[in-house]
């Protein structure tokens, strides 16, 4: 393991360090804020081989995948289901693990361990660690279950804002516009993400890379757009549930 780690904070901007990344206690920035994770799993190799893989994708760049797969692999481990896992990612071929997977771990997955668990043992092939290697990456996309229906949230909208919450949302946006010369560039800034965020139905990182000078710069032609009443036409279905920004 590296003794340092760095990383893009795509909220603020900025790369930032994860210092000492072989140890069970991490502090990340994400999402404006800094949230731990401690990664701690009762057995050596399974510390290092999770701590290793999870600071692979942080080097990636992608942070909120990062947590996600912590809490999932500290679920499982309090479950009493990593350990036999892992050891099995570490001593058997790919077909015996395949076999075992059919027969024992599949069903005991929800979608979402066995997202990380595959995320796991693509870092083994990529690193041939156990009896794993490269060539057995599209082995590992081929492990059978956990399909996901990724437009079942449109289909029954509970991907979607509520009603009410659409409706005050548009009436901060136009209050704004109304009161354009005695409201503040903190809240015009604001109206104008959201106006943005509503009519292209952005996700919440999407969001956090709306900067300041983004809308500063373009303050003076936003304003007489506002003014003219042509702010594109919002369509309201497009906000989406905060959960899924």
């Amino acid at each position: 393991m590296p003794p340092l780690v760095r990383y893009r904070d795509r909220y603020g901007r900025k790369d930032v360090t994860l210092k000492q990344p072989a140890l069970s206690e991490w502090s990340l920035h994400i999402n404006g804020g800094i949230r731990n994770l401690r990664l701690s799993f009762d057995h050596p190799w399974i510390d290092q081989f999770i701590r290793a893989h999870l600071a692979d994708r942080l080097i990636e760049g992608s942070v909120t995948t990062v947590m996600n797969y912590g809490h999932r692999y500290i679920a499982m481990h309090d479950e009493g289901k990593l350990h036999a896992i892992v050891f099995a990612v570490a001593t058997l071929t790919p077909n015996d693990f395949q076999k075992l997977w059919i027969d024992q771990f599949r069903d005991q997955l929800s979608r979402h361990d066995a997202v990380a668990i595959r995320s796991a043992i693509r870092f083994a092939c990529a690193w041939e660690i156990g009896r794993w290697h490269p060539a057995d990456l599209d082995f590992v996309r081929a492990l059978p279950g956990h399909d996901l229906d990724k437009y079942k949230g449109v289909r029954d909208a509970s991907s979607f804002l509520p009603t009410a919450s659409q409706s005050q949302i548009v009436e901060f946006i136009d209050q704004t516009v109304r009161n354009l010369d005695s409201s503040g560039s903190d809240r015009i800034r604001v109206a104008a993400i959201l106006a943005l965020s509503f009519q292209f139905g952005l996700r919440r990182t999407q969001i956090a890379s709306l900067g300041s000078g983004l809308i500063a710069r373009r303050g003076r032609l936003q304003r007489e757009l506002w003014r003219r009443g042509r702010r594109s036409g919002i369509d309201h279905s497009a906000w989406r549930h905060d959960a899924n920004l």
